[in-house]
């Protein structure tokens, strides 16, 4: 906020830095940063640069760390939100309230909630964009496309996993094809319905063509609409904290396209960096499981973790929940186009999709 700067940090998401940044920058009080002359600062030494700002330049860290976490907190009551309002869609007022006090007494929320990283922001912003995303696939109008489409941005400048996304998109769109309800679309003229799937098809596509330039454009605003990842302010000779070279010496898909981004200046460099640092220390990692130790997981690790760590009443309560839908889900949006079991479970397909990609995805995770 301060000094339109980007070397810090890049790889953690760019929305909850500046979430979390904010209640500094706008307190009268002031508190001070090391030098922007200093060696830590040119070479991006982050560490370093931390623990100056926390600890080594008289600021008041137990404020600045509260000041933090009450953002922090409200992005948890968001989630909270967002689970009362997906069931209540699903299971009306009695489901939600339910789905509510499980949420705020979830040991992963409790956990996460009052942390300032991007894990809190993501869970929030994955879960808005997949409602936008399923709710323009069925009544289009200008303000569910452009609320999806900036949903959809704020999520890609959470934390750079938002690239699973994609296919639970993609998926949602063949379900929703394959499904074939006729698709409201609010034009001038007042409502049409579309009943051609290829119609229908070509429609959702534009739209999720415009989510993607929307992306692009809030990815660009985010950084200030500058290519550089440093400021203005600074030592001409800056770096970053590795060099380019290292982040892309491993071929692949992902490399070349970083490098076509970096070369054609298609995306900020620090976003751009940001997401080469995640992927090439996602690569491998200490680890350890059941008593062995490694450095590039194992498949079987989340599930796991999941098996074991997860209260066993929750399974239970999934079980009657997935009941529920079947037995008396309630319609989706375009209520009466279909009737019978296939209506709970088709109103919260994105859940469905947004478990089934994550979980398969994390069998694949080196971390």
């Amino acid at each position: 906020w301060v000094f339109d700067d980007y070397r810090i940090q890049p790889e953690n998401g760019n929305l909850p830095q500046r979430i979390f940044g904010l209640p500094l920058a706008l307190s009268a009080e002031r508190y001070r940063v090391p030098s922007t002359d200093a060696e830590a600062w040119r070479t991006s030494a982050q560490w370093t640069l931390a623990r100056a700002f926390f600890f080594g330049e008289g600021n008041d860290f137990a404020s600045m760390l509260r000041r933090g976490r009450a953002l922090a907190a409200a992005i948890g009551a968001g989630i909270a939100l967002l689970v009362y309002v997906w069931s209540r869609h699903l299971f009306g007022r009695e489901g939600a309230a339910l789905s509510l006090l499980l949420a705020v007494f979830s040991p992963n929320l409790l956990a996460h909630g009052p942390l300032m990283t991007s894990d809190a922001m993501l869970t929030l912003s994955l879960g808005a964009a997949l409602a936008c995303l399923w709710s323009a696939f069925h009544r289009l109008t200008p303000c569910s496309v452009l609320g999806g489409g900036l949903a959809c941005g704020l999520l890609f400048v959470s934390k750079f996993s938002a690239v699973f996304f994609a296919p639970m998109a993609l998926l949602l769109l063949a379900l929703r094809i394959a499904v074939g309800r006729a698709l409201r679309v609010r034009c001038w003229r007042g409502w049409r319905r579309i009943e051609s799937r290829g119609r229908q098809l070509a429609v959702l596509a534009a739209v999720l063509g415009i989510h993607a330039v929307l992306v692009w454009g809030v990815i660009w605003a985010s950084y200030g609409f500058r290519y550089g990842a440093f400021g203005p302010v600074g030592p001409a000779d800056s770096r970053l904290m590795e060099s380019w070279e290292s982040l892309l010496d491993e071929p692949g898909p992902a490399t070349s396209l970083v490098r076509a981004a970096r070369e054609r200046h298609l995306l900020p460099e620090a976003y751009l960096y940001g997401a080469a640092f995640a992927r090439e220390h996602g690569r491998a990692r200490f680890a350890f499981l059941n008593g062995e130790f490694g450095v590039t997981g194992w498949w079987y690790f989340f599930p796991c973790a999941f098996a074991l760590k997860t209260p066993l009443a929750l399974f239970v309560l999934l079980a009657l929940a997935a009941a529920a839908l079947g037995g008396r889900g309630r319609l989706g949006p375009d209520d009466g186009a279909t009737g019978g079991r296939a209506c709970g479970f088709y109103a919260a397909a994105p859940l469905w999709v947004l478990l089934a990609v994550y979980g398969l995805l994390s069998l694949t995770a080196k971390v």
